[in-house]
């Protein structure tokens, strides 16, 4: 289970760092005790660092240095399960760290996947090739983060959609965008991101049948496993109906502005 816990952690890491890596008004940052992505974008879903492990005399000043790399730009920390040593709470607190969430990690080991007799009826599901594609995928996502249109059009102007380990899928209902998600290829795996669905469309199954799109595109990839992490009762809850098992904890902290 651990190794299996590693290679989750992997691929969720590796999908933070790749875009930053690219785009040419970004810019990443590692060394032994963490990795950084820094955009020019006033948002911390575009700026982030991840924790790999601090020495425990030194975590308070190794944080505020962060602090001040990100300066003055939010940013979010994420801490996985193989961070060690444990960093205490209230020196985030203390700090001016807030806690934006609790992720519980989780796999689905593709080799159990069944065929699905789901109708998708007057549902369509398309993959994001293009600049009218990517604003209907914008179009969703830009409800949670205004800044995000600037930033995932430069993806798309950027980086090759034909090489690169990202795709992006959006369902739509008669001509309207109503869920979106995103994979992350690593190795022979695959992550689920960004699965969002429109305020008024949600509650009514959108997700799910996305998901299982999802799941067959990752299988049919060549995927062996798929990692995700959820944070609220509706996306466990979601996960779990699909099959899904929990594997290892996160947490992630915002630092604002």
């Amino acid at each position: 289970m651990e190794a299996l816990i590693s290679k989750s952690e992997n691929t969720i890491k590796n999908k933070l760092l790749f875009i930053p890596s690219k785009l040419s008004k970004c810019s990443t940052y590692e060394n032994d005790q963490y990795f950084i992505c820094k955009s020019p974008f006033k948002t911390s879903m575009f700026n982030i660092v991840w924790i790999k492990g601090i020495m425990q005399e030194s975590i308070e000043n190794e944080l505020s240095k962060i602090v001040n790399i990100f300066n003055p730009l939010p940013f979010a920390l994420w801490i996985g399960p193989n961070t060690f040593p444990t960093i205490p709470e209230k020196i985030f607190n203390n700090l001016g760290f807030v806690k934006e969430a609790n992720e519980i990690g989780m796999h689905f080991d593709l080799k159990f996947l069944k065929v699905s007799d789901i109708s998708y009826n007057s549902l369509s599901i398309i993959e994001v090739k293009n600049e009218q594609d990517m604003l209907k995928f914008i179009s969703v996502l830009e409800v949670y983060d205004p800044l995000v249109r600037d930033y995932y059009l430069n993806v798309l102007n950027e980086i090759n959609s034909n090489s690169q380990p990202f795709r992006f899928f959006c369902l739509i209902l008669e001509e309207k965008p109503v869920c979106i998600a995103s994979l992350f290829f690593y190795k022979n795996y695959c992550g689920i991101f960004d699965v969002l669905t429109g305020e008024s469309f949600q509650k009514k199954g959108y997700a799910f049948k996305l998901m299982i799109f999802l799941m067959n595109y990752a299988k049919n990839y060549g995927s062996s496993h798929i990692f995700l992490t959820a944070s609220s009762h509706a996306a466990l809850s979601l996960y779990t109906k699909l099959g899904f098992a929990r594997l290892g904890n996160y947490e992630c902290y915002e630092y604002k502005r």
